[in-house]
């Protein structure tokens, strides 16, 4: 086990390779995902999908990426949606042209814009980059990977990311208390 700050001080000094592979070997192990799964309590807005998180760390640890990234996005937009509302951005398809309406991205940007407007700076600091993260993953992979476009998508630490994401979407309850 090492500890957050002990993370925290390595990504500081420069040690990110050391960061990401303590992370990744963490999240491969058995207890590790009880522990997230347990967290996981009745009325929690992971709940519902506890079932299909559990799925996903299966198949993360199987290292069947393909199989857990395009499950984790539409659990941590299904959450997010339904905890924070819908809204709705008209958005075009970068490959093929088309309009369509993105969710995740405009709850995520809300969410963002209260976290500024937010007298806690902890809060802030702690989020506001976990936040910008998901809004990258959103934009930039959620499309074309559930689409059938992207299928490069592979990848230890896009789980991973995805992972993390979905067992700590609980921005605005950080917000206000």
């Amino acid at each position: 086990y090492i500890s957050m700050r002990k993370l925290k001080n390595e990504w500081t000094e420069g040690n990110k390779d050391k960061v990401k592979s303590a992370v990744l070997s963490t999240l491969k192990m058995s207890a590790v995902h009880q522990k997230i799964l347990d967290e996981i309590l009745e009325g929690s807005m992971l709940y519902k999908r506890k079932a299909l998180f559990a799925d996903a760390l299966w198949a993360h640890k199987q290292e069947k990426y393909t199989l857990s990234v395009p499950l984790l996005f539409p659990i941590i937009e299904g959450t997010l949606v339904e905890k924070y509302g819908h809204l709705y951005k008209e958005s075009k398809c970068d490959k093929c042209n088309r309009e369509f309406r993105a969710t995740a991205s405009p709850v995520l940007q809300r969410i963002k814009k209260e976290f500024k407007s937010s007298q806690n700076s902890i809060l802030i600091d702690r989020y506001l980059a976990q936040i910008d993260h998901l809004l990258d993953h959103f934009s930039l992979r959620r499309n074309p990977i559930l689409h059938g476009f992207m299928v490069d998508y592979n990848s230890e630490e896009l789980s991973a990311a995805l992972i993390l994401a979905a067992s700590s979407l609980d921005f605005k309850d950080m917000l206000t208390g």
